[in-house]
């Protein structure tokens, strides 16, 4: 049993409801475990779905340009049918990370 699990954009070749199905999976592997998950990811939508905290690296190799506290993963963890997309606080931060990334 590992202490931590890397995944560096495992899902990004997959089409749409492939995605969907691994994310549900590793969802459910995380809440039966609870094991730390180092997940790398281009996709805002997906790191926000998945993730507790959401860490933004800069164009420059190495350096943080920001870090996010996801305040919603309660609320999917505890109804696996919650609808994130269609969360307040899910599309605020999505924005948000979207404006900080764009420039």
């Amino acid at each position: 049993q590992p202490e931590i699990i890397l995944l560096d954009e495992p899902f990004s070749a997959l089409d749409i409801y492939t995605r969907i199905k691994m994310q549900d999976f590793l969802r459910k592997m995380w809440i039966q475990n609870q094991q730390t998950m180092l997940f790398i990811t281009h996709d805002i939508e997906e790191a926000l779905a998945l993730g507790t905290r959401v860490i933004v690296m800069d164009d420059n190799p190495g350096k943080i340009f920001g870090e996010y506290e996801v305040s919603f993963t309660d609320k999917i963890l505890n109804n696996p049918t919650y609808d994130t997309m269609l969360d307040s606080e899910f599309n605020q931060l999505k924005r948000e990370l979207f404006q900080m990334i764009a420039g």
